[in-house]
């Protein structure tokens, strides 16, 4: 069986499986045009596990798997590095969606007084 095999199976079983049956809410931002979401799981052995998309209603987006994390921290950072440097490449949009890109890139960047602030897991 070919390496590659193994390591699809081995993340699978140790990761998404896992993290599937104990994952958390849908935390969301959404900026009209332009949105991200993550969720995150605590896995069996103790590491913590995160997925996210992100899209502009322009047709652009991406999405990252599950992928472990030593801590949520971690986890959560992973998320918003990943979203800020989606939006950050976004560009040559009209008016409106340029707007919403703003706006959710200083979400994300969010280093104010209060620091990031994490959006509650949707109902």
């Amino acid at each position: 069986m070919p390496e590659s095999a193994n390591r699809w199976e081995e993340w699978e079983k140790t990761v998404r499986d896992p993290a599937e049956q104990r994952k958390e809410g849908v935390c969301r931002l959404d900026c009209g045009p332009a949105s991200a979401e993550y969720q995150t799981a605590q896995l069996p052995d103790g590491r913590w596990a995160s997925r996210f998309e992100c899209q502009m209603v322009s047709g652009s987006g991406m999405a990252v798997p599950w992928r472990a994390f030593a801590t949520r921290e971690e986890a959560v950072e992973s998320f918003r590095a990943g979203a800020l440097a989606f939006f950050e490449r976004e560009d040559r949009l009209k008016s409106g969606r340029e707007q919403a890109r703003k706006k959710i890139v200083g979400l994300l960047q969010a280093s104010g007084l209060f620091g990031w602030e994490e959006p509650g897991p949707e109902k």
